[in-house]
């Protein structure tokens, strides 16, 4: 159960991903000096808002056909590491169709740490099939999630997994009169690390704006734009309070 609980999260980081961006979007390195927690963390530090959780996360894809269970330990073991799972066994699963999973859960008073890594065969092309990495930490100290982020980054590197690691930092602040307010109010904080406004809706209770900012290390590219920022507000906090999400280089989860 615990496995298809992270697999389910795994699925759900995605779906955000495709529902949050859905045009095709490449990654690229940038000239920047920034990483991504760093930019994020900027962004969010000028806001005032009080902080509530640090999400770091990542999905994707990290081979073009099956692997044994033998393999998904050692890479599983290998990123475990950045994660502080090394020492937790994991749950392993394979399925007579070719499906396999592991997996590792951990789960404290202030943070919670998954890594799931599967296999899932092609219907009706026998012996074919792709294999995907799921990781999502979320904590609410800023020192332990950049020393989880940095050291995460390292080893998804070393394995040559291609997809940005995102990070997302959520509090509350005081709540925005409209739209207009909260869309004024993301693009000062943009402008704090020179962003440019590249894409954005606005709704009554919520705002997305996605911004390009030259200090970030990495970005995406999609619809020919530079994008490496997403800053969204949600109404509805308590005690007068509205939510805000800085993300980089997209806010993956759902808000």
């Amino acid at each position: 159960m615990r496995l298809f609980k992270v697999l389910s999260v795994a699925c759900a980081c995605m779906a955000v991903f495709l529902r949050t961006f859905p045009i095709q979007a490449e990654y690229a390195d940038s000239a920047g000096t920034m990483d991504g927690f760093q930019l994020a963390q900027t962004v969010f530090s000028r806001s005032g808002a009080v902080l509530n959780e640090i999400k770091i996360e990542t999905w994707g894809q990290i081979s073009n056909g099956l692997l044994s269970c033998q393999q998904l330990e050692e890479k599983y073991k290998a990123v475990a590491r950045g994660l502080d799972l090394a020492e937790l066994k994991p749950a392993v699963q394979a399925g007579e169709s070719g499906f396999a999973g592991i997996s590792g859960l951990a789960a404290a008073e202030n943070e919670t740490r998954q890594l799931s890594l599967y296999t899932v065969p092609s219907q009706g092309e026998p012996g074919a099939g792709k294999s995907f990495l799921a990781l999502l930490y979320t904590g609410s100290d800023t020192l332990r999630a950049r020393q989880v982020y940095s050291e995460t980054a390292r080893i998804l590197q070393e394995i040559k997994f291609g997809n940005p690691l995102g990070v997302t930092f959520v509090g509350q602040i005081r709540r925005t009169a409209d739209q207009y307010q909260r869309q004024a109010l993301a693009h000062l904080l943009a402008y704090g690390v020179y962003g440019r406004f590249v894409e954005g809706v606005l709704q009554d209770d919520f705002a997305s704006l996605t911004y390009y900012a030259p200090a970030g290390c990495d970005y995406l590219v999609a619809g020919g734009s530079r994008i490496n920022l997403q800053i969204a507000f949600r109404t509805g906090g308590i005690d007068g309070h509205d939510y805000l999400y800085v993300g980089t280089p997209l806010i993956y989860q759902d808000y």
